[in-house]
């Protein structure tokens, strides 16, 4: 009788060591899926793009992702804005943190942030910009001061 309930015992104990392995596992591909998410969330279609590329810093403990949306000669730059980390908290303010240089290398600041609020580890959002007339030959987008990296450079060919 006393082998039977150990096996019982050691049979519990298993399950529960398996439990608890299953669900970390489970969390951390959790976190996997919303990074790929938020990275999905970039618009697919080259032309709804502008055919711009995801550009991704991962320097220090917070990886930004910027992709331009519309470059048009009139209205708004948009680029949608991702910002994904795991050990410090995001809550710089977007608006004075990533500017758009001009042709004369001057910063031009955001006029819009539609976008998660300064918390948490993810936020994602469109970053709307007056568009900038004349075309520069180069799209420069600036991350200042994010998470102790002073200054991140995203560069696209117009």
């Amino acid at each position: 009788m006393n082998q039977k309930w150990l096996t019982l015992v050691g049979l519990v104990v298993l399950l529960l060591v398996g439990v608890i392995v299953y669900s970390a596992l489970q969390d951390q591909k959790g976190t996997d899926t919303s990074t790929l998410e938020s990275v999905r969330s970039l618009p697919d279609d080259p032309l709804a793009a502008g055919s711009f590329e995801a550009q991704v810093d991962e320097t220090g403990p917070v990886t930004v992702t910027i992709q331009p949306l519309s470059l048009t000669d009139s209205g708004t730059w948009d680029f949608v804005v991702t910002l994904q980390t795991h050990s410090v908290d995001l809550d710089m303010d977007i608006l004075t943190s990533i500017v758009l240089l001009d042709s004369a290398g001057e910063e031009v600041s955001p006029i819009s942030w539609d976008g998660d609020p300064p918390e948490g580890h993810h936020r994602t959002g469109t970053l709307s910009f007056t568009a900038l007339n004349p075309k520069p030959e180069t799209v420069t987008v600036l991350a200042k001061n994010i998470a102790d990296v002073p200054l991140r450079e995203f560069v696209w060919k117009n």
